[in-house]
């Protein structure tokens, strides 16, 4: 990015005195349109020389030579990895009472992993074969209504376990070659049915990467398209909570077995239940992750608006199905309906610039506003060149729905 030799020199020196045991070389790829676009300084043999200086500074250390390019086909291949193992079970590992992020993770963190690693297709195999026994996970806690803190430890674990699988797999550790296939491997323990085809059906032509939708809602996704539905209808009605006398949510048996919660104990079962999300969304703002704290778990006006909402199974709905149908009863008798079948965020009904930047804001709400909105340009010029680079097989009609 415009070092010059002696600039290299000294990195190289103080990284050696400062006894670091990994080193990334990020190389510079100079996308049009972003603010280094056009500065192509590097060759093949200037990097090669930059290499052979941190090899031979730091001769004992790892060197990893790393780029965006690099860094988001890795991610790509984790996230394809992912869903496409999560579209094989057909959801049914969560019917048994599994956290699906948690059994399917670590598979996408040890690919994302290893594709940075450039590991060969024996480790890779072995990479998968080692991940498949650290999947793990529960969701009792939708069931008790206590303990929220383990889904994001499902989350996190899941990463963990996929970088651990990685690096054993690196040092030479093995694991079983059919693992998601076998007999007694993934899809047949973790699962009541799947669908074997899912896991390459398209595969290098259908991204289901494509697929990820942002949660404007500062909770689950399955309170995402009954609050959008509500906030439609407060826009053009006039009501407050204690003009409602019930509401009634339709949607996917999910909402209704996992995350019909009415009394939720802590702050994180309370992002987890979609009649308590709905409460709050009358008093605070359901968009801001501060609205959903202890105070709001505690306050006997949600307390009492959240035993006035009751979930219905959608007929036809499967699973998580985004349509949500949100309907109020109002005490003078008027009853206010609306339908959302993709809340604003998903690939149908994308999120507007305007709707990033508001997440992005709140989210960054306690950092300095002038270099966060820095951050935010930058990142809203390069991220049309990213998705033409990477994702060029998608769609052009697709590519034309995102938020840029």
């Amino acid at each position: 990015m415009g070092e010059t030799d002696a600039d290299i020199v000294d990195v190289a020196l103080s990284l050696r005195s400062l006894g670091v045991d990994s080193i990334p070389v990020n190389f510079l790829i100079p996308i049009p349109g972003t603010p280094l676009e056009g500065r192509d300084e590097l060759d093949p043999r200037r990097c090669l020389k930059i290499l052979a200086l941190m090899r031979f500074t730091c001769p004992a250390k790892e060197i990893r030579v790393a780029g965006g390019r690099e860094l988001i086909t890795a991610f790509v291949a984790a996230t394809e990895v992912v869903l496409r193992i999560g579209s094989a079970t057909q959801h049914s590992n969560e019917i048994r009472g599994f956290h699906a992020p948690g059994t399917t993770g670590p598979f996408g963190a040890a690919v994302g992993v290893g594709k940075l690693l450039g590991f060969d297709e024996s480790k890779m195999t072995n990479a998968l074969g080692i991940a498949a026994s650290l999947s793990c996970g529960l969701v009792q806690f939708s069931r008790s209504g206590t303990g929220g803190m383990v889904k994001r430890l499902h989350f996190g674990r899941a990463n963990e376990s996929g970088v651990l699988a990685a690096n054993l797999a690196e040092r030479g550790f093995t694991g079983p070659h059919d693992i998601i296939e076998g007999e007694f491997g993934f899809l047949r323990v973790f699962c009541n049915e799947f669908d074997m085809s899912k896991l390459t059906a398209g595969l290098g032509e259908s991204f289901l990467t494509m697929t990820i939708y942002m949660k404007r809602f500062a909770c689950h996704g399955a309170a995402q398209g009954q609050l959008q539905a509500l906030q439609e209808l407060q826009a053009e009605h006039s009501f407050s909570a204690e003009d409602i006398n019930s509401i009634d949510v339709e949607g996917h048996h999910e909402m209704l077995d996992r995350h019909n919660i009415p009394e939720p104990k802590d702050a994180m079962i309370a992002q987890y239940s979609v009649p308590f999300a709905i409460a709050l969304a009358f008093f605070r703002d359901p968009k801001d992750p501060r609205s959903f704290d202890q105070s709001a778990v505690e306050d006997p006006r949600i307390i009492a608006l959240c035993k006035r909402v009751r979930l219905h199974r959608e007929e036809g709905a499967g699973h998580m199905t985004p349509g949500a149908t949100v309907t109020l009863t109002l005490n003078d008798g008027r009853v206010l309906k609306r339908r959302v079948v993709y809340f604003k965020g998903t690939p149908q009904s994308p999120a507007g610039r305007d709707d990033v930047y508001e997440k992005f804001q709140l989210l960054t709400r306690d950092c300095p506003r002038q270099g966060m909105d820095e951050i935010f340009e930058r990142l809203h010029a390069e991220r049309f060149h990213l998705i033409q680079t990477f994702v060029g097989h998608a769609p052009s009609h697709r590519l034309q729905r995102l938020p840029l």
